[in-house]
């Protein structure tokens, strides 16, 4: 039996163009791409899923890319993704 693996990306950014760009630009790749619009969209997310990459937007209202960052290094799960 063989399980097939999509790799996940999670690409947050409070603008939706900057969304839309950044998916159409890893459209190619054989992967998942979810979305988020804020850092706490972000880190629900990352409480359901696990990622091969997270891009996140540093100036987002809330609770900025480095605040979101270093909550999500916190939890065992997604300790390790690569965060850009």
């Amino acid at each position: 039996m063989t399980t097939s693996y999509t790799p996940k990306i999670l690409v947050v950014d409070d603008i939706e163009e900057n969304l839309l760009t950044l998916k159409g630009n890893l459209r190619g790749l054989d992967t998942e791409i979810i979305t988020a619009y804020s850092g706490k969209e972000a880190l629900l997310h990352v409480l359901r899923h696990d990622f091969a990459l997270i891009i996140l937007d540093v100036q987002m209202p809330e609770m900025n890319g480095y605040e979101t960052a270093e909550r999500i290094r916190l939890g065992k799960r997604n300790k390790h993704v690569p965060i850009i």
